[in-house]
């Protein structure tokens, strides 16, 4: 994105690591791990949830950078595109779509093309599925 994005708040940070954690294939506890290190994001808690390991590791990144550009050069690495070439763009499509979900409570949208936009911010949950299936 190129600008400091500010810090996310944890309600939305849970919610966008659930919905990593729960990526069926090509996101293991290893790929995690691999991609917090690549990121040089600290993982204080490696032995627990997918999900929660996310949640300790990047907000704990978060609190001692002042903002959350750290986060999302992990998500973007993560789910890059190219990472789901054998399973398909709907499959794709289903990982953008859940991410973009919570993202949206923060004005962000994470793209098919693996780049971030500004987005107008979502106020209920109707509107946040409205935006992510809008891909």
């Amino acid at each position: 994105m190129g600008k400091t994005i500010n810090k996310i708040p944890p309600h939305v940070l849970e919610a966008i690591c659930r919905a990593l954690g729960s990526i069926r294939d090509g996101l293991s506890g290893t790929d995690i791990n691999k991609y917090l290190n690549d990121c040089k994001i600290d993982n204080p808690t490696p032995d627990i949830t997918k999900w929660k390991r996310m949640v300790n590791a990047l907000d704990q990144k978060q609190h001692y950078a002042g903002n959350s550009n750290d986060i999302l050069k992990f998500i973007q690495l993560s789910i890059h595109p190219s990472r789901f070439l054998a399973f398909g763009p709907d499959y794709f499509s289903e990982i953008v779509t859940s991410v973009n979900q919570p993202l949206s409570f923060i004005g962000l949208e994470y793209g098919t093309d693996g780049k971030f936009r500004n987005i107008v911010v979502s106020k209920t949950i109707d509107d946040a599925q409205k935006r992510a299936n809008t891909l």
